[in-house]
């Protein structure tokens, strides 16, 4: 594998100072986004291995051929749908045939996009969107530790994010998150406007990227991922 890198902008102390905080971190997220196909148009990087579409249905979650919403799955080098024919592979430098999408990033701004304009302002408060099991929730204590909560099955509402277990039932209004991260692969973290942490660690095969866009979505806000 090779690593290109270099120095994009230096700030002086004094240049940021002028900055607030917001024009800082944009500056940042600014320098060091790198669009990995723009890169391997450049250079064509071969990545070979087996079992590339394993997981994958850790990034997709939805179907450009049938609309499938959670149907997408990862098999050996193919990328499948639960719902329709698809049968798309993930080749050596990253592509996908025969899909009608060849890069994964244009496949992620289609299902973006398909979030956007579904319409879940007419659903009740209580309709369940998605359900995703085995989330261990653990609970922020200190800036370096977190408590862990138990295992818990999480249930996305129009209006609610529920946690439940057997022991006991967590209700995050879509309202009350004011911040949300993935962590890792498919983890997430959410910061609640009453300071709480939660952090929900779960397997490859999760969708964390899905949750909290849909977060995003049900609260009218852009996403962040």
């Amino acid at each position: 594998m090779r690593i290109f890198c270099f120095v994009k902008e230096i700030l002086y102390p004094e240049q940021i100072q002028e900055m607030t905080d917001e024009e800082l971190y944009q500056k940042i997220v600014d320098g060091i986004h790198v669009n990995a196909y723009e890169e391997q148009e450049k250079h064509k990087v071969q990545f070979i291995g087996e079992n590339k579409a394993e997981n994958i249905e850790a990034l997709l979650y939805y179907c450009p051929k049938c609309g499938g919403f959670e149907t997408i799955y990862g098999e050996g080098d193919h990328i499948k749908c639960t719902a329709c024919d698809l049968d798309a592979v993930y080749n050596n430098y990253g592509y996908i045939e025969n899909a009608p999408f060849d890069r994964l990033d244009k496949w992620d701004e289609f299902q973006k996009e398909k979030l956007r304009s579904t319409d879940f302002e007419s659903l009740d408060d209580d309709s369940v969107i998605t359900t995703g099991d085995n989330w261990e929730v653990q609970l922020k204590d200190t800036k370096y530790k977190s408590n862990t909560l138990g295992n818990y099955v999480s249930t996305v509402t129009k209006s609610n994010l529920i946690l439940k277990s057997e022991k006991d039932e967590i209700i995050l209004p879509h309202s009350s998150i004011t911040g949300t991260a993935i962590e890792g692969t498919c983890s997430i973290q959410l910061s609640i406007k009453d300071g709480r942490v939660y952090r929900l660690k779960n397997e490859l095969k999760t969708n964390g990227l899905k949750t909290v866009n849909l977060i995003s979505r049900l609260n009218n806000i852009p996403y962040k991922f």
